[in-house]
């Protein structure tokens, strides 16, 4: 049973590189339910930014390379670009941000040599270096996915693995 325990254990943890590779980052994956509830509002924000007529439209001009694109249909992309809602886009984004917060649990500068706990914050007044906070705003939008990624990536995966574990 230790055996089984200790995998679960490990499958359920996470490593990114941000700001570079300067800070090796471990956190958790979300819950079922943690992914289940971010699953419903990145779902919510995309059925407010697009009609079946608009996927339709979307799909149909992602694959085209923006150089070969007709000026009609960039304006068109520009167009259904301007429906969304700046306060959509910021919800979104909260949410994301409280995933990230809740998900990331140490911090290392030397590769993972060694581990310290570190506490992302909402807030830009709530960082202070010696308390190990970091405001989460500080973060790329290309970290971010790192990190958003592992932590629903990771469940899924965990699952997955677990289950061939237990039949294997």
């Amino acid at each position: 049973m230790k055996e089984i325990l200790q995998k679960a254990i490990n499958l359920s943890q996470w490593e990114a590189e941000i700001f570079g590779g300067a800070l090796l980052l471990q956190g958790r994956i979300l819950s079922p339910s943690e992914s289940y509830a971010a699953g419903v509002a990145s779902s919510l924000v995309a059925a407010e930014i697009a009609t079946d007529k608009t996927t339709m439209e979307i799909k149909k001009l992602a694959g085209k390379d923006p150089e070969e694109m007709k000026e009609g249909e960039i304006n068109q992309l520009l167009k259904m670009f301007k429906k969304i809602r700046p306060e959509t886009l910021e919800n979104l984004s909260e949410q994301q941000n409280k995933i990230i917060c809740r998900v990331v649990r140490f911090a290392s500068d030397d590769k993972g040599a060694t581990w310290k706990p570190i506490h992302l914050v909402m807030n830009q007044g709530q960082q202070n270096a010696d308390q190990s906070r970091l405001w989460v705003g500080i973060i790329g939008q290309e970290d971010r996915q790192i990190i958003l990624d592992s932590a629903l990536q990771g469940h899924k995966e965990a699952s997955e693995k677990l289950a061939t574990f237990r039949n294997g």
